[in-house]
């Protein structure tokens, strides 16, 4: 999760002079959770920007972590584990075995960049087939198939195996929640102080 800070002096400042400390954490606790799921759509929003998304579960998995009056913290980010190294980088590396990377076109797991890699065509699956084997060829270990090209037996890479993989950072989610902060908290702090005072007792 990304925790989101921001200046509360001025919202403190604010309902101290009419209403005394009784709802200050009310109000700083609204505007942060208002905030954080502000942060959330924006970032929802855009996914398609970094990512070729092929199905919603990546956008649904980005959650929030509200604010109460007892926690003045608020959280913004992924559940999903992989989304970490897409924002900040890290090496992603094989439980066991290797890492498979897909190769893309006519006959292999992703006909195209942006198409998914199903289950059918994932390693194990295709490794069933008597065709497809696991080897090193050339001193480049994959996932083979032997096919047939104008009559002549060839090869078809379909998967690199790599005992690990950089990954590089490129999902902007420190600076889109930024913007969200940026933009959002004047006006959700001014809109909690009104709440704040309507409903003091």
């Amino acid at each position: 999760m990304l925790r989101v800070k921001v200046d509360t002096t001025e919202i403190e400042t604010a309902l101290r002079r009419v209403q005394g400390e009784k709802q200050i954490p009310f109000a700083i606790a609204s505007a942060l959770t208002k905030t954080v799921i502000d942060a959330q759509k924006f970032v929802r929003g855009k996914l398609a920007e970094s990512f070729t998304i092929r199905s919603p579960w990546v956008a649904k998995g980005i959650r929030i972590t509200p604010a109460t009056k007892t926690t003045l913290a608020a959280a913004v980010g992924s559940v999903d584990p992989f989304m970490e190294r897409q924002a900040v980088g890290g090496e992603k590396t094989a439980k066991s075995g290797a890492v498979a990377i897909p190769q893309v076109g006519r006959g292999r797991p992703r006909t195209t960049i942006k198409s998914a890699t199903r289950p059918a065509k994932w390693p194990k699956a295709q490794l069933r087939r008597p065709t497809v084997f696991a080897g090193s060829v050339a001193g480049r270990p994959g996932v083979w198939q032997r096919v047939k090209v104008d009559g002549k037996p060839r090869l078809r890479l379909l998967y690199w195996l790599r005992p690990s993989v950089e990954v590089k950072p490129r999902w902007p989610l420190l600076a889109e929640v930024e913007t969200v902060v940026r933009t959002r908290w004047p006006t959700n702090a001014t809109n909690a102080i009104g709440r704040a005072l309507r409903t003091a007792r």
